[in-house]
């Protein structure tokens, strides 16, 4: 990763850090994982200017050759890859050790229903796992503990996965979600997955239930993957990968790299919005409310010029405060494309490298392979754009599309605070567990991953554990998430693909014909369409939860509006959303108009 860095003169200079450089699988600065990231181990290049100088406080800011251009009396060594994996250090047998004290990890233990449990020994692990594939091995639980890594299973599940075949994408793609993200309007709405109840008065804008927060749960359960098992009688032991797991997440690296991937994202946030404090925080939304720290009074409202204490800005001791830091650069780094010379044309950066939906409505118009699965699909053809938009009735070369999510809302803390995922479906769910993006149905369209974990973790006392979780526990507070249905409804009707419908949903509809094709992307062709071949399954991991034991989860299907511009200098609109009830109500934990998910008047 590079970044640039305040040296000890003050200035801003590049740094290289202790890993080659290499190119990336895919884009380089989004959720791809990066070449580094599989390999044990890298050399690294010690030019001799830095190998023979005395060793400096400043040691690590120092300006680095481009590592491409070899320089005489380079020296160059191997060294264990600090990104592969954590490994214990010597000295400590695993991560339960009882010489690491209060800091040691405890295993946890569930019961079930039928009086069996389920271990997770995450004590035992001498090393870290992504993605826990045993297979056949003679001992997995042995394999597991020493740690084992698939970041193929994590590359496969980021990208578009396609087992038909055929052109486009039939599961939600991560750039579009980036895209619709970053350009959520309201601060709260953009950082936090909690559901914001009433607006203040006066305030109409939509509600949004997408959210950095649920963007980076998502990453954290694909990087941690799907547990594979280990039974004992009538017991279960789960191997899980680390980064899928809150009080173990931060032992992997790639846990350090998703969270600058995070910052990186609120950074983009922060620059598109510079100088709009119409949408920044001003105490007056309930989600500005505190929980309070050491710092901070509980019940109070945040402002962003409150102090962000311990931080100090100066050798006068001001606070650095949220206005302060509304760009990285007073920090002293950035990221690719976020240069301030850059600035002005971060928009067309932002269109070309993710508005995946503006490519798949343009393809959808022109041709008949809506997906993103060639390379000339890489970059927004504007000439395409701007035949789609020629139209002379439409103003400012917009190309409008219909757009179709799902929302869901649940409680975090609904099974005890344990994690759990809700599968988004179209067409049949697999028979099997766990469900995975490459399963030969094709018809895992997206997922929204709760990571969340009991709020006593690390124990019942009254100081150990998280406080604010305890109190959020009590409060019953709803958590809210999105996948988006339009880029992988557009393949399906693109390329007329059959799927098996489900049973009719009431007597009522004996008469009514089962579509098993999507005839166009219109509402009156995707709504009867959805409503018999939508779908939705919670998992755990305890495996496939009943309806019935979580009644609070609400998932609902919203139509709304997509407008995207020739002008690449323009960034996409989403609005106007309405309740599609039609494909949900009456089905255990489906939406309908009582749940006031949309208001009344945007019912479909």
């Amino acid at each position: 990763m590079l970044c640039r860095h305040r040296g000890p003169d003050g200035g801003l200079r590049l740094i290289q850090p202790l890993i080659c450089r290499q190119s990336h699988s895919g884009a380089p600065d989004n959720y791809n994982v990066p070449i580094v990231i599989p390999y044990r181990a890298v050399e690294i290049k010690v030019p001799a200017s830095v190998a023979k100088a005395e060793p400096s406080p400043f040691a690590e800011t120092h300006a680095w050759p481009d590592p491409s251009v070899p320089e005489p009396g380079d020296h160059r060594r191997a060294i264990t890859n600090p990104f592969y994996q954590f490994t214990m250090p010597d000295g400590y047998e695993n991560m339960g050790d009882s010489k690491l004290g209060k800091s040691a990890i405890i295993a946890e233990t569930m019961k079930r229903k039928d009086g069996t449990h389920i271990h997770l020994p995450y004590d035992a692990c001498k090393a870290t796992t992504r993605w826990a594939k045993v297979g056949s091995h003679s001992e997995p639980q042995e394999f597991w503990i020493t740690g084992t890594q698939n970041n193929e299973a994590i590359v496969r599940d980021l990208r578009d996965s396609n087992p038909f075949k055929v052109p486009g994408n039939l599961r939600a793609s991560l750039s579009d979600g980036f895209y619709r993200v970053v350009t959520i309007d309201k601060f709260e709405d953009f950082g936090t997955k909690r559901v914001q109840g009433d607006r203040p008065d006066g305030d109409t804008k939509e509600k949004d239930y997408a959210s950095a927060e649920n963007l980076h749960d998502f990453i954290h359960g694909v990087c941690g993957g799907v547990q594979a098992d280990y039974k004992d009688g009538a017991n279960v032991t789960r191997l899980l990968g680390h980064m899928s797991h809150v009080p173990v997440a931060a032992f992997d690296p790639i846990f350090w790299v998703h969270h600058c991937n995070v910052d990186r994202m609120v950074a983009i946030w922060e620059v598109l919005h510079s100088g709009d404090s119409d949408n920044w925080f001003d105490g007056t939304d309930a989600r500005d409310q505190d929980s309070g720290n050491w710092a901070i009074a509980e019940y109070h409202r945040d402002l962003p010029s409150d102090p962000l204490r311990p931080f100090h800005k100066d050798e006068e001791g001001h606070y650095w405060n949220s206005n302060d830091i509304r760009e990285t650069a007073p920090l002293g780094y950035t990221y690719p494309g976020l240069e301030k010379w850059k600035y002005e044309t971060l928009k067309a950066y932002i269109n070309a490298r993710y508005n995946s939906a503006a490519k798949a409505a343009v393809k959808a118009r022109l041709t008949a392979d809506p997906g993103e699965s060639h390379e000339s699909s890489r970059k927004p053809n504007l000439l395409q754009l701007q035949l789609a938009t020629s139209d002379p009735t439409l103003e400012d070369d917009i190309i409008g599309f219909n757009d179709y999510i799902v929302n869901v809302v649940y409680n975090r803390f609904a099974l005890g605070g344990h994690p759990y995922s809700i599968h988004i479906f179209v067409g049949k769910v697999p028979d099997r567990l766990p469900y995975t993006f490459d399963d030969p149905e094709g018809s895992l369209v997206g997922q929204v991953y709760t990571f969340s974990s009991p709020a006593d973790q690390q124990g019942t006392d009254a100081e150990v554990g998280c406080a604010n979780c305890r109190a959020q526990e009590a409060a019953e507070v709803e958590s809210s998430g999105t996948v988006v249905l339009t880029n992988a409804l557009i393949t399906r009707w693109k390329n007329q693909l059959v799927h098996t419908p489900r049973q009719r949903l009431s007597d009522g509809d004996e008469g009514e014909e089962v579509p098993r094709v999507l005839a166009s992307m219109e509402p009156q062709d995707v709504v009867p369409f959805l409503r018999t071949n939508f779908r939705w399954r919670v998992t755990s991991l305890e495996g496939l939860v009943p309806p019935e034991q979580l009644p609070s989860l609400r998932v609902s299907v919203a139509v709304g509006k997509a407008d995207h511009y020739a002008d690449q200098t323009k960034l996409s609109r989403f609005y106007d959303y309405r309740g599609a009830n039609d494909v949900t109500r009456d089905r255990p934990q489906g939406a309908g108009p009582d749940d006031g998910l949309y208001p009344p008047e945007q019912d479909y």
